[in-house]
């Protein structure tokens, strides 16, 4: 039996840490995420744990057999760093990327920080509810020598308490619901030979429409009222 190429990670915890802004006028968002993926297997993989303990900042490195030919069987840290995100508007700060042992398999954690984009709607201001939404790819083809393949949990939660963590709490109600869809890209439909792994993680927000009455159309009522 032939050996898997590439590897499969497997979403198991998605968090959004904090978000701390939501940009109207400039249709972007400010947030630091947190996902956890698991390996099956990964810990038996000699070739997969070469680079596991080197930096978060260390340049991966390409691996090359003894008769000095690449092996496409890159080390963990390599196909990390092959994770983008589409929709960010600079590339987004890594602040972890652990990797751990259990069992058989390895965990990796990872935290980020960044600014993304979105088209909000606000037909229905200041009564509008918003999807916040963060796309991710993974830039090692499908159908090449070393895939990288993702899939989503459906147990997966997300641990944020709106009271105590969310900034815009007095803006915003963040509701208590976490979207993450994995699959692949349609980006290059036409070429078969440039799929790519992705996956998409999504939050919701509703506005307080009490912030807006009290501190715009009633004082603004007030000045009409005083200027008549």
């Amino acid at each position: 039996m032939s050996e898997e190429k590439g590897i499969t990670v497997l979403f198991r915890r998605v968090e959004i840490l904090s978000l701390t802004e939501i940009d109207l006028i400039n249709q972007n968002f400010l947030c630091q995420l947190f996902m956890q993926f698991r390996i099956a297997g990964g810990a038996k993989n000699e070739a997969l744990c070469a680079d596991r303990y080197n930096a978060i900042t260390d340049e991966p490195v390409w691996p090359v057999g003894p008769d000095g030919k690449p092996t496409f069987k890159p080390g963990i840290r390599w196909y990390l760093d092959r994770i983008n995100f589409t929709n960010a508007m600079d590339r987004p700060e890594k602040l972890e990327a652990a990797v751990l042992d259990s069992g058989e398999d390895l965990i990796v954690n990872m935290r980020w920080v960044g600014r993304f984009t979105e088209a909000y709607e606000l037909e229905n201001f200041p009564f509008d509810s918003q999807a916040l939404h963060i796309h991710m790819v993974a830039h090692t083809r499908l159908n090449g020598p070393m895939p990288m393949r993702m899939q989503h949990d459906s147990n997966m939660v997300r641990l944020v308490d709106p009271r105590n963590t969310f900034a815009l709490h007095q803006q915003w109600c963040l509701v208590d619901a976490l979207g993450v869809v994995a699959g692949q890209s349609d980006q290059f439909k036409s070429q078969a030979d440039r799929d790519f792994a992705t996956a998409s993680i999504s939050c919701f927000v509703t506005r307080r429409p009490g912030f807006v009455l009290a501190n715009v159309v009633y004082p603004s009522g007030l000045i009409s009222l005083l200027a008549a």
